[in-house]
């Protein structure tokens, strides 16, 4: 638990210094610290107790992480999903192919013997 409160000490002081940016509204620094409250309850943190300081700033840890992964991350955002390759193509119309014989397979094995194709009539 000890990770967990510490990560949540994180969020927290984090929170905080964007409350201490001035660049948010006067709603959205309410709604900081609506959210600082829930979470120092909910994972019962102080920022008072500093022991559960990390030595870098959460902005840090996230910098240090996206800058092993950059051209991933912009990836990810930025470009539409590849086109699948002919190997997928041709498994998928392969797929295909087999649900539809199964499907006119099973249709068949439906009919009941001796029953009358649908739309045929009796002359009497």
């Amino acid at each position: 638990m000890t990770d967990t409160k510490r990560l949540a000490f994180s969020i927290i002081q984090f929170l905080h210094d964007q409350l201490q940016s001035g660049y948010l509204s006067s709603d959205a620094q309410e709604s900081l610290e609506v959210a600082v409250q829930c979470l120092e309850t909910a994972f019962e943190v102080s920022t008072d107790d500093q022991s559960l300081a990390v030595p870098m700033t959460l902005p840090e840890i996230f910098a240090s992480a996206t800058a092993k992964f950059p051209a991933q991350s912009q990836a990810n955002n930025n470009t539409a999903p590849s086109s699948p390759t002919e190997e997928q193509r041709a498994e998928a119309e392969r797929l295909k192919t087999d649900g539809e014989f199964r499907d006119q397979n099973s249709l068949q094995l439906q009919v009941p013997v001796g029953s009358e194709p649908v739309g045929s009539t009796e002359t009497v």
